[in-house]
């Protein structure tokens, strides 16, 4: 089995989600005592929020480019990024390995494809939106996205922040489900968690009534895919 290399931290609950979805693939896929090779680079989550709001996206992605080195180097078969923002930096990171980086976008493409989604509604932090990082591949395989208003914008970047330090409030919940039901109205057939901290909300028993597309449940299946093949 090919070894992972997780870029992590970003924040600590979806990298523990990771963990969880490729261990329980790989002991699905090859018994009850098989546990997954993995590497982590937990990264400083609150530096590089702090790069994040002053714009400085190249530091971002010298930092970035640097733990992917670091695994890689380590012994790392392939890199993935339990972020979805930061994947706005993943050329920078791809130019520097010799081995795979498994792009969130292109794993969740993937994704909806399979599912035979047409349209989907998306949310995530302001960052990730305002860069369409999600728009160009999902259209270009025939998927449209209907995108939150900029009041929803700020709710939902609000919640995953502090989802990113574990924090899972009823309020936040109902505020997610609103969000949810005005990109249904608007012709949404699922919504797309298109932030990993975001998985605190589905990782058991999703509170949703609508279908929700769990973007660090997607990416690392695909991981642990690529690592048993």
């Amino acid at each position: 089995m090919k070894k992972i290399g997780i870029l992590g931290g970003v924040g600590w609950p979806a990298t523990q989600r990771y963990y969880e979805v490729i261990q329980r693939a790989t002991r699905k896929a090859r018994g009850p005592m098989a546990a997954a090779p993995l590497l982590i680079e937990s990264l400083n989550n609150a530096h590089l929020h702090q790069l994040a709001l002053r714009e400085d996206w190249p530091a971002v992605s010298q930092e970035l480019a640097r733990a992917a080195r670091g695994l890689q180097n380590a012994g790392a078969d392939m890199v993935v990024l339990a972020c979805n923002t930061l994947h706005r930096c993943a050329d920078e990171i791809t130019e520097v390995l010799n081995v795979p980086f498994l792009s969130i976008v292109d794993a969740v493409r993937d994704e909806l494809v399979r599912q035979r989604l047409s349209t989907v509604g998306i949310v995530g932090t302001r960052f990730m939106l305002d860069r369409d990082l999600y728009g160009p591949s999902l259209r270009a395989a025939g998927v449209s996205l209907i995108y939150p208003e900029a009041s929803d914008r700020d709710i939902v970047s609000r919640i995953s922040f502090a989802a990113s330090d574990d924090c899972r409030s009823p309020e936040s919940v109902q505020s997610l489900r609103e969000v949810g039901a005005r990109l249904l109205q608007r012709g949404a057939g699922a919504i797309l968690f298109a932030c990993t901290d975001l998985t605190v909300f589905v990782e058991d028993d999703c509170p949703f009534s609508f279908s929700v597309l769990d973007s660090a449940r997607i990416h690392a299946t695909t991981a642990a895919r690529e690592a048993l093949a």
